[in-house]
């Protein structure tokens, strides 16, 4: 059995997409005042398959990786639940992690990024990325500064 953290608290593989029995438990909403671009605590940002982009990634998760960098900003974390993110579920590569960003697939493997063997699939600056699947990407992640895989 493969036992996941959702802050300090230990939990089942697989009780839910994030380790959880609510999404919007995983992280910390905006501040009120400035949405997600306002300087504050670190957040989680949550991707998943099912998820649908007008949604914020805090309370709701997000559908595409993309719409969840576009909202991250250093110090957050991108949380993919399982599944397969791909153009069928409406990414587009590469995807560009802002500094200071962790992006993190699902403790055990089953988050898939797939490409079409044309492109990068992951830009990385000064980020982390961790617990990723890469299927057919021209080239898995570039790296163009001091970061963490």
């Amino acid at each position: 059995m493969v036992i996941a953290c959702v802050g300090d608290e230990p939990v089942a593989a697989n009780p839910a997409p994030f380790g959880g029995a609510d999404a919007g438990d995983a992280g910390t909403p905006p501040a009120s005042d400035g949405g997600p671009e306002a300087s504050g605590p670190a957040t989680t940002i949550q991707v998943t398959p099912e998820g649908n982009d007008n949604a914020d990634g805090y309370q709701k998760p997000v559908k595409t990786l993309k719409r969840a960098l576009g909202i991250a900003k250093a110090g957050d974390t991108v949380k993919l639940a399982a599944g397969r993110y791909d153009a069928s579920t409406g990414e587009t590569f590469p995807a560009k992690v802002p500094d200071g960003v962790t992006v993190m697939g699902l403790a055990g493997g089953g988050s898939i990024l797939g490409g079409t063997r044309a492109e990068p699939a992951i830009v990385l600056g000064s980020g982390t990325v961790q617990d990723l699947e890469i299927d057919s990407f021209k080239v898995g992640v570039q790296v163009s500064g001091t970061s963490t895989l």
